[in-house]
């Protein structure tokens, strides 16, 4: 069937269409509406390959999509095919099996990501100055939100550079600092003592744990504070490699709780006083050179955890929250450790629970971001078997 795929675009001599593409492509580098109708043209060759495909073979549309799977599949192994019957790439393989599985036409998507894409395009479009021109080098993570669009001259964001600190508010208005040796146990617990005995009814505790050491793979999450790129602002999970063009609404951490590894991860947890176990209000995740929006609550440092402390402490919070949008930050917060071994069993326990279908898929979307064979084995049999076919499709594009 593979074959049969690859005998088409010869018969098709889509080799010579693919060359006049590339030289359009290098002529027309810089204009996207080109690479848009490009990767078009591309897809819809795929499409049409595929149909010759499944013609030649009996007309079985299941098992041709099946060997398409298996094909990707193959990548886990560590086996890499010269052929190219999952060409396309972004996504265009979930399309092309649902097209071929429905029987439905081919088509773009128009969601909230594509459109989120056309918004950002524009805002680079119609901006001047070098800071948008190199923020194509931000590699940004599937949940992302764009907000809208900020003026240049808005004071209520500062940008970035090495330890300057952000507008009155980002500060915290207290800093408590853990000194000592203790276990990462008995400083949580010294933090809430702390915290109750603020006069504050909001406190934050935050902790550091290992980032990518080649900090390639920056990691920023936080719900309630925007970044800024040109005059676009976005909000969302991100994953960051170059944040030279960013600027960021915040405090710088060095100053407020002594210097580490900029590459490490802080998390920052808000909680909210009460009767009992505090509750858990926000969640702040990102690399330890990004500022944080303290919006002038206490903040109580306790320093460094392992990935086992960290995640355990997470799973514990998670277990007691009612509500899903903080119950989805904390699964986002446990995909961000390094040790795939500590990461991939409290995402599969809740994967295969009977929490409810966004959380669910909140479990998928972090198994997509541990680079880990196991976690691609898990993304596959979601897709083939689970009983949700929103979840099944996110683990599709996850994959």
């Amino acid at each position: 069937m593979l074959l049969a795929h690859e005998l088409a675009h010869i018969r098709r001599y889509d080799f010579l269409a693919n060359m006049m593409q590339t030289v359009i492509e290098t002529l027309l580098f810089y204009h996207p509406a080109a690479w848009w109708l490009s990767d078009r043209i591309r897809e819809e060759r795929e499409n049409c390959c595929d149909d010759i495909a499944v013609a030649a073979c009996g007309g079985d549309r299941k098992a041709y999509t099946t060997a398409l799977l298996a094909l990707e599949e193959s990548r886990d192994n560590g086996v890499f095919f010269a052929a190219a019957a999952t060409g396309g790439g972004n996504g265009t393989l979930l399309r092309r099996a649902l097209r071929l599985m429905t029987g439905g036409p081919a088509h773009v998507d128009l969601g909230a990501r594509w459109i989120a894409g056309v918004i950002t395009i524009l805002a680079a479009l119609f901006t001047t100055g070098p800071a948008v021109g190199k923020a194509a080098d931000i590699p940004i993570a599937s949940r992302l939100d764009v907000l809208g669009f900020m003026s240049a001259q808005d004071d209520s964001v500062t940008r970035y550079i090495d330890n300057t600190p952000s507008a009155a508010r980002a500060n915290p208005d207290t800093v408590l600092r853990y000194a000592g040796t203790g276990s990462f146990a008995d400083r949580w617990r010294w933090a809430e003592q702390r915290g109750g005995s603020l006069k504050a009814n909001r406190y934050w505790v935050g902790y550091l744990v290992a980032g990518d050491p080649t900090g390639r793979n920056m990691i920023y999450s936080d719900r309630e504070t925007p970044v800024r790129s040109g005059t676009s602002t976005f909000m969302g999970r991100m994953r960051i490699g170059d944040a030279g063009n960013l600027i960021f609404t915040g405090a710088s951490l060095a100053p407020l709780v002594g210097n580490h590894a900029s590459t490490s991860t802080a998390i920052f947890l808000q909680f909210e006083r009460s009767s009992g176990n505090d509750r858990l209000t926000r969640v702040h995740v990102g690399a330890f050179r990004f500022p944080v929006y303290f919006g002038s609550v206490p903040a109580i440092w306790i320093d460094s955890a392992s990935d086992v402390e960290s995640v355990e402490r997470l799973r514990e919070l998670f277990a007691r929250e009612r509500s899903l949008e903080l119950k989805r930050d904390l699964i986002s917060a446990v995909g961000v450790h390094q040790d795939a071994s500590v990461v991939l069993r409290p995402l599969m326990e809740w994967l295969n629970s009977n929490e409810p279908e966004s959380i669910r898929r909140e479990a998928v979307e972090a198994l997509g971001e541990v680079p880990d064979n196991r976690a691609v084995a898990a993304l596959a049999r979601v897709a083939r078997n689970d009983r949700s076919s929103g979840v099944a499709k996110e683990a599709v594009e996850t994959f």
